[in-house]
């Protein structure tokens, strides 16, 4: 339960994204040993015109596991969220970039929360250990944006997201609800 309603990360989103946070995505990934370089890109789009307009969303990620450059440590950079683009930065934007502010890995302990705005151009890098690399997201966000969705989870799971300040939508599935074939089908359709 202190993973997904973690107060002290619930106190820091709600103070930022304000009255009505919710969270509509929880998800985990795992970057495999030999793992690929995955293309640069962001999260999500602006959704005004203007670079500098407030964040909507703050993507949570939790290590449960010790990571840092040997394990395939994520690839952040910095000030990106500020930029105007899509979803997918070509070549010659992260060359240009790099001139002016090049990229970070966020080494974490197990336990860490790395927190960031999903207009933030960010990149899995290739994992050369033997470990697998584990990753927790979570997304909280302003009232308005994406309320509507709900995350798919079993009855023994239906409490862990209660919470008197983050508000989560939950849709009941059955204890054999296979994530990865409906993930697949969302892609797909």
């Amino acid at each position: 339960m202190d993973l997904v309603t973690n107060p002290l990360v619930i106190q820091v989103t709600a103070r930022i994204l304000g009255e009505g946070v919710h969270n509509h995505f929880y998800n985990c990934n795992a970057n495999l040993p030999g793992s690929q370089l995955q293309p640069l890109h962001r999260d999500a789009a602006h959704l005004w015109p203007d670079p500098v307009h407030p964040v909507t969303s703050i993507i949570v990620n939790i290590a449960p596991v010790t990571v840092d450059e040997s394990k395939g440590a994520i690839e952040l950079w910095p000030g990106t969220h500020r930029m105007l683009g899509g979803t997918r930065v070509s070549d010659a934007a992260e060359e240009e970039r790099r001139a002016v502010e090049p990229p970070v890995r966020a080494a974490t302990r197990k336990g860490d929360v790395l927190l960031r705005d999903p207009r933030l151009w960010h990149r899995g890098v290739p994992n050369p250990g033997a470990e697998v690399r584990h990753m927790i997201a979570m997304v909280h966000s302003k009232w308005f944006y994406q309320r509507d969705t709900a995350i798919p989870v079993t009855r023994d799971a239906m409490h862990a997201f209660d919470n008197d300040i983050l508000a989560t939508r939950v849709e009941l599935v059955a204890d054999d609800y296979d994530y990865l074939a409906a993930a697949a089908h969302a892609r797909s359709g």
